[in-house]
């Protein structure tokens, strides 16, 4: 919190709370996405590893990999596959009015990427755009920009 009170000049209290106001659950997602959603840990922290293995068992194979080493494929073609994935199952959460969701990446470059290929796709509903654009003015305005 030290470096929330340096930025705002101001104190700044941390609280403490093992409670989570909205519950954390883990999914699986199958590819292609929506073929099966499978919970793998609930909102109460239960962990489902016989779930887990489930998913795992059903999750594609890449063709000629019998010895479990990387196999040589084209990288454009596996990225822009993995790009369309993403977009599945974030447009399956917005259909199931699961979002917001965390999604991870591993990189930078690849977060930006992802970050630009979804709001490329995904709209916000026109009511909630204009929120959204005079909320992000309002923050830029006070904190960001220059006196």
């Amino acid at each position: 919190a030290g470096w929330l009170a340096q930025t705002r000049h101001g104190p700044c209290h941390a609280v403490c709370s093992t409670h989570r106001p909205v519950p954390l659950e883990h999914r699986l997602f199958a590819c292609p996405p929506g073929a099966k959603t499978t919970i793998i840990a609930d909102g109460q922290g239960q962990f489902y590893r016989g779930a887990l293995n489930r998913a795992m068992s059903m999750l594609p194979r890449r063709l000629g990999d019998t010895s479990q080493k990387t196999c040589k494929f084209d990288t454009a073609a596996r990225n822009d596959g993995r790009d369309q994935e993403l977009l599945g199952v974030v447009k399956e959460c917005k259909e199931r009015k699961d979002l917001p969701i965390i999604l991870f990446n591993f990189g930078r470059a690849q977060c930006s990427k992802a970050a630009k290929m979804l709001a490329d796709n995904l709209r916000l509903e026109h009511g909630l755009q204009d929120r959204v654009k005079a909320i992000a003015h309002e923050v830029i305005e006070k904190h960001i920009a220059p006196e």
